[in-house]
């Protein structure tokens, strides 16, 4: 039904294009998401294909492409390339109107990121970027550090130089990261269409990353962040015992009422790794859901942070670098 089909378009372009939003801080916000845009059309022409009843590689031979690369575009993994998508539009029978819609997007789709400008990233960043970009709602839940969107510049760069790699010797790599992260920050949290949910573990706020003043001044920014509207943040206590997210930190991107599915990213030290399947991106959600049920509410867990901030910044004030802020209990923390 290419009727449908022309209204999808329109909504991928309108929703994953560029937005122009309102900075609380008085700026304005303006990025697209190419990556959302390159998996709505890949997403488009997939139900193409089956609506003419060709199979995968069927439909990769006869467009002179390979199977993998067929897979690759349809799940938006790949850049798009014009006469590609031409070639499968003609294979598809779709109307000049229907065929130069999909080219439209397509070639929205290769405008470059935020991300672009920066050279020292990871191979899946572009990826995970793109997808947070645009997705509506993200969950995360973060084991062993502050959520990345959430951290300040001091803290990401103590965090990133203590982790080791190239970036711990290279002074220029490592400010190049610190200053993405950065950027990442003010592009996702001003957007007041996208709510953030994360569960943090009350070890990551109590884990030394630099100095006493930088583990103070990240618990401060972290309650301000707290207030904000589109801003659910909840503490995981100590007390809590085994858990779902023993396995490490996970970030779910959601996106409301889009053709394609949410996805789970999940960032390992041999590795990156994108969750696609229906299946596996449902028990990452039920592992979120639990993890949240056994997380301090939102007053409360705001409460611990400052009660923890308060504990780095007497540390700071003792000036003793071997202290460690006990393990205070989270109900005991009530300011």
């Amino acid at each position: 039904m290419q009727g449908i089909d022309d209204k999808c378009i329109l909504l991928a372009i309108a929703r994953n294009g560029a937005r122009l939003e309102g900075d609380s801080r008085g700026g304005l916000v303006t990025e697209p998401s190419p990556t959302a845009r390159r998996r709505e059309v890949g997403s488009l022409l997939r139900d193409h294909r089956e609506r003419v009843g060709l199979k995968l590689g069927e439909a990769a031979d006869r467009a002179g492409v390979s199977s993998a690369k067929l897979s690759r575009l349809e799940r938006g993994l790949r850049g798009l390339n014009v006469a590609d998508v031409q070639r499968l539009c003609a294979l598809y029978g779709l109307s000049e109107e229907r065929t130069q819609e999909l080219v439209a997007a397509t070639r929205a789709s290769r405008e470059p990121g935020w991300w672009e400008s920066f050279s020292g990233l990871s191979p899946a960043a572009p990826l995970f970027f793109g997808l947070e970009l645009a997705a509506d709602r993200i969950e995360e839940f973060d084991a062993f550090a502050v959520p990345g969107v959430l951290q300040t510049a001091d803290y990401v760069t103590a965090l990133l130089a203590g982790a080791g790699g190239a970036q711990a010797s290279d002074r220029d790599r490592l400010a190049e990261l610190v200053e993405a992260r950065m950027r990442r920050s003010s592009v996702l949290l001003p957007r007041r269409e996208k709510s953030f949910h994360f569960v943090v573990d009350e070890s990551a706020l109590r884990r030394r990353i630099g100095s006493a003043a930088v583990m103070a001044d990240q618990c401060e920014a972290l309650a301000l962040r707290a207030d904000d509207d589109n801003i659910r943040l909840q503490v995981l206590p100590l007390a809590t015992g085994a858990h779902p997210g023993f396995g490490g930190g996970f970030s779910i991107q959601i996106l409301d009422g889009a053709r394609q599915g949410d996805t789970v990213f999940l960032e390992r030290l041999t590795g990156d790794e994108l969750i696609e399947h229906p299946g596996q991106v449902a028990r990452y959600r039920e592992a979120f859901r639990v993890l949240v049920s056994r997380a301090r509410d939102k007053n409360a867990s705001q409460r611990l942070i400052r009660a923890v901030g308060r504990q780095w910044r007497a540390a700071q004030r003792s000036n003793s670098p071997a202290f460690t802020p006990p393990t205070k209990s989270v109900h005991s923390a009530t300011e």
